[in-house]
């Protein structure tokens, strides 16, 4: 495989902290993306961009930071999105950033989506809130959706075989699809 057929993964992590569980499941899974599809991963965590993304709402301009990581997003071989949990849903900050992708920009782009949150209760989120976003930008969302709970991490780690596994299915069943078969 050569350098111009690498994939480009890209993962969006809404949280707001750092160290983040929830970017760490975006990382494990962009990692078992990339054991399947050969590539570089990108990480942007949107709480980087807070005022960029404030100032472009307000002002309907974006700087060159936040330029380049929704063309990263947009350009992407692979998406991978995460959020924490926040009142049954995504976090807002997480909203604001996706507000600025272009409609169409994400059509047919293999998307994973996963989330964290304090019980299982919430694991729903990730059918019920991301899916149905990712559906407004036609992209193509992986059927095995990702939830995890502060219990599937040990000092900052995944230490849930059974967790692992789900994402390995995720990446491996649709990270080897192929553009034509996506946008079949």
């Amino acid at each position: 495989m050569t350098t111009a057929e690498l994939s480009q993964i890209v993962v969006v992590s809404g949280t707001l902290s750092s160290p983040s569980k929830t970017t760490e499941l975006g990382r494990v899974i962009a990692e078992s993306v990339r054991e399947y599809r050969p590539g570089s991963v990108r990480v942007i965590e949107v709480a980087e961009l807070t005022a960029e993304i404030g100032q472009s709402l307000i002002l309907g301009e974006t700087t060159p930071g936040l330029r380049e990581a929704l063309d990263a997003v947009e350009s992407a071989d692979v998406l991978v999105a995460v959020s924490p949990v926040f009142k049954g849903s995504y976090s807002g900050l997480f909203k604001h950033f996706f507000d600025l992708v272009e409609p169409y920009a994400l059509t047919n782009k293999p998307t994973i989506l996963g989330a964290t949150g304090g019980s299982a209760r919430h694991s729903l989120v990730v059918d019920y809130e991301l899916r149905p976003l990712f559906n407004y930008f036609n992209a193509h969302v992986a059927p095995v959706a990702i939830f995890a709970t502060g219990e599937d991490f040990r000092a900052g780690e995944i230490i849930n075989q059974a967790l692992l596994q789900r994402i390995d299915r995720a990446a491996a069943g649709y990270a080897l699809r192929q553009p034509a078969e996506i946008a079949a």
